[in-house]
């Protein structure tokens, strides 16, 4: 599917997912939005909440040089496997030489760090491979809950309720992709052929057709501004 549609789904398993798991924190979010009385904090969280539904619902595509995440983390670099290994190498050695005028930004070094990684990620693994698995899913939430703590010990206390938002885009997205003609490889194991073998349901969706950019992306839209009013 193509990166909007898996925005869009990632979005609507967030509001109906935390529905039923009664997680007061996104629950509450459509009423503060539409109150007059926005305060700055909750418009901030309100951000990083989109955020990480974002990424969650892109991450799975990030061993594929060319897809949005890619481009959008990664640029130019992200579009082509000598790209992204030339950029990532490129982003680790700046980010412990930074230029004077970069020093002072906040966690730019970080971020530099990151996007290196993701960047070399996608030079040695296969698209469709681990991270479309529950393997991936596993080994990116531990990832972000890590990056989160430390973001709440440095004094953003809402940090790691965000978790949750990220796990169940990344779940919507293979969730997604299972009903593709590629399928998925839900327990993928490195080195262990039989279980790499991708799955897929009997009803199949082509990327970029109708029902692909149409029915499933818009559909989820409107279900979402339903739900965000109710």
């Amino acid at each position: 599917m193509t990166g909007k549609t898996h925005i869009a789904i990632g979005f609507l398993a967030v509001m109906l997912g935390t529905k039923i798991i009664d997680t007061a924190l996104i629950k509450t979010f459509p009423k503060l939005v539409l109150n007059n009385d926005l305060k700055a904090i909750v418009v901030i969280q309100l951000v990083a909440l989109g955020l990480a539904v974002w990424l969650g619902s892109l991450a799975p595509d990030l061993d594929q040089p060319g897809s949005t995440l890619s481009r959008d983390l990664g640029g130019p670099m992200g579009t082509t496997k000598v790209g992204a290994l030339v950029g990532g190498l490129g982003l680790l050695y700046l980010s412990s030489h930074l230029p004077a005028i970069l020093r002072s930004v906040p966690y730019i070094a970080v971020g530099f760090i990151i996007i290196g990684c993701i960047l070399l990620m996608k030079c040695v693994l296969k698209h469709r491979g681990m991270t479309h698995s529950l393997l991936g899913m596993t080994l990116a939430g531990a990832a972000v809950n890590w990056g989160l703590l430390s973001l709440s010990e440095m004094g953003v206390t809402f940090a790691p309720t965000l978790l949750l938002p990220f796990l169940i885009g990344y779940g919507a997205h293979l969730a997604a992709d299972s009903f593709t003609n590629s399928g998925i490889a839900p327990f993928y194991v490195p080195f262990v052929p039989m279980t790499q073998k991708h799955w897929h349901w009997p009803l199949s969706i082509t990327t970029g057709t109708f029902v692909d950019t149409v029915v499933l992306r818009f559909g989820a839209i409107v279900l979402i501004a339903v739900n965000f009013v109710h």
